[in-house]
């Protein structure tokens, strides 16, 4: 009936703004402090936190802190692989925090990334006694390492602990992802 529809209408449009947020918003003139924004451009204070690619710092200035990144594409293709060889380098050198959120991974999926980084960039890179060894991240299917292996990984998990700090590496694993609940996180 009408009165239903009328009832029904209002009841919804009660709650349509609930989940905005009222603020202090201010309408102010475009072309004024110019030289206060110069001066903050000046410090380098829109810099962003470094790629480890020279190409991307120079189309992208790195990446701004506070921003959420995606990286999207089909499964398999390699975002976990992009992420730990342009992003987690510089995040772990410069001891910035991160929190990675996936879907489509678990945690020790990415564990296993970070330690297959660790060896292959820095124990064996750093250490003649591997020459020419890549460790492989489809070992840890596998399984059965060999005694050469396991002392990479015990290596890699020393380092990890030594010089990665606690909180520095965190990891959202979404049951389903949504932009609101990554806001959240």
């Amino acid at each position: 009936t009408t009165d239903e529809l009328e009832q029904f209408v209002l009841l919804d449009s009660s709650s349509m703004f609930n989940d905005i947020n009222t603020g202090d918003d201010k309408v102010v003139d475009l072309k004024n402090d110019m030289t206060n924004m110069i001066a903050k451009a000046h410090k380098g204070v829109s810099k962003g936190l470094e790629y480890a690619s020279p190409l991307l710092n120079g189309i992208l200035n790195g990446m701004a802190v506070g921003n959420i990144g995606m990286l999207a594409g089909q499964s398999g293709i390699g975002k976990s692989f992009l992420t730990f060889n342009l992003l987690l380098p510089k995040f772990i050198e410069k001891k910035e925090p991160v929190l990675i959120m996936v879907n489509e991974e678990g945690r020790e999926k990415w564990q296993q990334e970070l330690i297959t980084y660790v060896i292959n960039n820095i124990i064996v890179k750093d250490n003649d006694k591997y020459i020419g060894y890549e460790f492989v991240k489809s070992r840890f299917y596998q399984g059965k390492f060999s005694n050469e292996e396991r002392e990479l990984l015990s290596e890699a998990t020393e380092w990890i602990q030594k010089n990665i700090d606690d909180g520095l590496l965190n990891f959202c694993d979404f049951e389903t992802y949504a932009a609101h609940k990554a806001i959240k996180q």
